[in-house]
């Protein structure tokens, strides 16, 4: 995958198509994408994510992949649950990326997720793979110096960020947080399982008409359920009518559901707004 955001990544790129004919893959299986990175609100971090994800997908549809294995290591699951600690609350932020996931019928696993990144890099040493290190992960600054604010987040956190809290507590933080998520995941997915079920009865419609992305929310299956559950149906909602939003934005719907009062609609980003009636929220644009 070729991003475009640093001189000679194309090189980069096919060096490891190169790599990977070597090791006997069908060249014909074997694609190089350009991707135009458009850095928006979200951050050109996020900005690269989004457009890998979607050459990933559609090549991997072209091809009918089965699977995608992606190379997240324990370390990049440390990182990611540092970074939803920063970004959100709840069980969702440590418990960090799944396994197994599936994203636009495409399904993608991560088969190294419990393995640290030195390892994978020994373990080209061992087999003589070439492999290739970002220059932005900052592995040529020194383990005592700092990484300064240009680098990207994740990059800062693996340097500077994840040695510090393992020296403070004497022991490897990225091997617990990384342990710990999974037992975390394992909890959100009995928890979603439920939500399933919930969600049949609660998330009414989307009607497109009346209302780019409205979504309706019934509120009396909601009353007794508890707050993980009514709060997940709301997240959901709020997904299902492509808002962006916060813990605040839930908190501020779940108001609506066990302290009614006639109380004003809440305000979304983009535009949106939930309101109550009766016993219905509506999520649309106001």
């Amino acid at each position: 995958m070729n991003h475009n955001m640093q001189e000679g990544s194309a090189k980069v790129a096919q060096n490891a198509a190169n790599t990977v004919a070597s090791l006997g893959v069908d060249k014909s299986l074997i694609f190089v994408e350009s991707v135009q990175v458009k850095d928006g609100e979200k951050g050109e971090e996020s900005a690269a994510r989004d457009a890998r994800y979607a050459a990933i997908i559609n090549a991997a549809k072209d091809l009918g992949a089965s699977a995608v294995l992606l190379a997240h290591t324990a370390d990049d699951q440390a990182e990611t649950v540092i970074i939803g600690l920063r970004d959100s609350a709840g069980l969702e932020a440590v418990a960090g990326m799944k396994n197994i996931t599936v994203r636009s019928g495409i399904r993608f696993a991560r088969p190294l997720i419990n393995l640290r990144r030195l390892e994978t890099t020994n373990i080209c040493k061992d087999l003589g793979i070439e492999w290739w290190d970002d220059p932005t992960n900052g592995d040529l600054t020194p383990s005592d110096v700092e990484l300064p604010k240009s680098y990207p987040l994740r990059s800062r956190i693996r340097h500077t960020l994840m040695p510090y809290i393992s020296r403070f507590f004497a022991t490897d933080m990225t091997l617990l947080l990384a342990k710990g998520a999974k037992f975390a995941q394992d909890d959100l997915d009995y928890i979603n399982s439920q939500v399933d079920i919930i969600e049949r009865e609660t998330i009414l419609k989307q009607n497109y008409d009346s209302c780019a992305h409205e979504v309706k929310i019934a509120i009396s299956p909601l009353t007794k359920q508890h707050t993980s559950i009514r709060r997940r149906i709301i997240a959901r909602a709020l997904t299902a009518a492509g808002i962006r939003f916060s813990s605040n934005h839930i908190e501020s719907i779940d108001e609506l559901i066990t302290n009614w009062h006639g109380q004003k609609p809440v305000a979304l980003p983009g535009g949106y707004a939930a309101s109550r009636k009766s016993q219905t929220i509506t999520i649309c644009e106001r």
